[in-house]
């Protein structure tokens, strides 16, 4: 059954109502962009930006330091700082939501509320710049509004850069997602620019991008009046978004059936191999009884399938609850607060637990196709530590292949003439945990130290 809405930022919208078993799990709606162009490039758009601030830098360096089991780590160097908004705006305020990816020759880094993109030498190649610059050919509210919580991805199929923020209009208390793929592998060139309205209720900060071979993925948490009124997920046409053609949207609602489950989680490509054609993209979602009231612990499955040619004829199904071993919530207080200590530095950590964290890669292999995501649990006595699991048969009949919590405490004790053995043996391990165990050692003058993973 099918009516035509109007008003507000849903406007021209069309619904299609869930009807019976087989039909779509909570309501789909449909619609396309406000606005859509193309952008000079941006080197040409730089030009005429202020001088960047002063920037300190330790420089890039080449270093061998890395976990005995992980790949080597070949290259670091600094990435954007708050800094680098001095120029633009007087007041920043945290935290920074830095995002970033990496493409064939860069390396594209996004805080609130600018960006820089640098060679794979670490040298800056373009900015800072305000993000809402990606939208200065646009007009409206996401050229115009300093947008927060961007989104950068490297689209490896098209080998494409694909730019997302989200701004709230206070002309008409709208909140727009701002998304801007680029027309060649060059992140310094030119964007196709798009406006979408997103339905009554979003909340522009909390929005998380996939990409999928038919599209783009945005979920977005969602409110009623004072009420949480769960998660939406809107599917952006990822083909005429490459060609720069007007955008179909179609957009599903978990959050019909789940309010109180928040911070879904859309599915994100890696690698180059595909999912099998027509694959649905998964979102996921964390359920326990004392994040969302689910009576177990399990991982909130939905499969969207957004058919773009006809868009009434797309699907959500789910939820599929996918149980998970059980954890205790974290409480890490407000988020200017934290629970997490760092090294050097009084400043406690926001681990912005109970919520899954951007992002879920995909992957497929061989035999199986893969989802793996990670959320913060506490792992006793107030100990933040990281929850992972590995999901399955995503597309069918998902399950929990793996999972495991990281929160290993190092006990170390060396005795004196064992000193020069183990701390070349620690050198090899671990150079931080070198460091961090000559400071213990100068402040308590011990030769005993603890650490856990979070300090790490």
């Amino acid at each position: 059954m099918f009516r035509r809405v109007s008003g507000g930022a849903l406007s021209g919208w069309l619904i299609a109502a869930a009807m019976g078993a087989g039909e779509p799990s909570a309501a789909v709606r449909t619609g396309r962009d406000v606005r859509h162009g193309v952008s000079r490039p941006m080197s040409e758009i730089a030009r005429k930006a202020p001088a960047p601030a002063t920037r300190i830098t330790t420089g890039s360096k080449r270093t061998n330091a890395s976990a005995p089991s992980s790949p080597p780590v070949v290259r670091q160097f600094d990435g954007a700082t708050a800094n680098d908004n001095l120029p633009f705006y007087e007041d920043v305020f945290p935290p920074p939501d830095p995002n970033g990816a990496v493409g064939v020759d860069h390396y594209f880094q996004a805080i609130n509320l600018v960006f820089r993109i640098f060679d794979k030498d670490g040298n800056t190649v373009l900015g800072p710049l305000p993000t809402a610059s990606l939208w200065s050919d646009l007009g409206g509210i996401c050229a115009t509004g300093s947008a927060r919580t961007p989104l950068v991805r490297f689209d490896v199929l098209a080998a494409r850069w694909v730019v997302a923020q989200s701004a709230f209009d206070p002309s008409d208390a709208s909140v727009h997602a701002c998304i801007a793929v680029s027309t060649t592998p060059d992140p310094t060139g030119a964007y196709n620019q798009y406006d979408f309205p997103l339905a009554a209720g979003s909340t522009a900060t909390s929005a998380r991008i996939g990409v999928w071979p038919d599209g783009y993925y945005l979920t977005v948490n969602q409110v009623n009046g004072f009420a949480n009124a769960g998660f939406g997920i809107y599917a952006f046409d990822r083909q005429a978004m490459l060609g720069g053609e007007p955008v179909t949207v179609v957009y599903a609602n978990p959050g019909a059936t789940l309010p109180e489950t928040l911070w879904g989680l859309p599915a994100d490509l890696d690698g180059s191999q595909s999912p099998p054609p027509g694959s649905p993209n998964v979102s996921t979602a964390l359920g326990h009884p004392a994040i969302d009231g689910t009576p177990a612990p399990v991982l909130h499955t939905w499969r969207f399938h957004a058919d773009f040619e006809n868009p009434l004829n797309s699907t959500l199904e789910g939820p599929f609850d996918v149980p998970i071993d059980d954890f205790s919530s974290l409480e890490c207080g407000t988020p200017t607060e934290g629970c997490v200590p760092q090294l050097d530095s009084t400043q406690l950590l926001q681990a912005t637990p109970n919520r899954l964290m951007y992002r879920m890669p995909y992957r497929r292999f061989e035999d199986h196709e893969s989802l793996v995501t990670t959320f913060t649990v506490d792992a006793g006595g107030g100990q933040a530590a990281v929850r992972w699991l590995e999901l399955r048969d995503p597309a069918g009949d998902p399950f929990v292949f793996q999972q495991n919590t990281f929160a290993p405490v190092f006990h170390v004790k060396i005795e004196a003439s064992d000193a020069d053995m183990a701390n070349k043996f620690l050198a090899q391990v671990s150079p931080m945990l070198t460091r961090m165990m000559d400071e213990h050692q100068r402040k308590a003058n011990s030769r005993t130290a603890m650490f856990d993973a979070p300090h790490m």
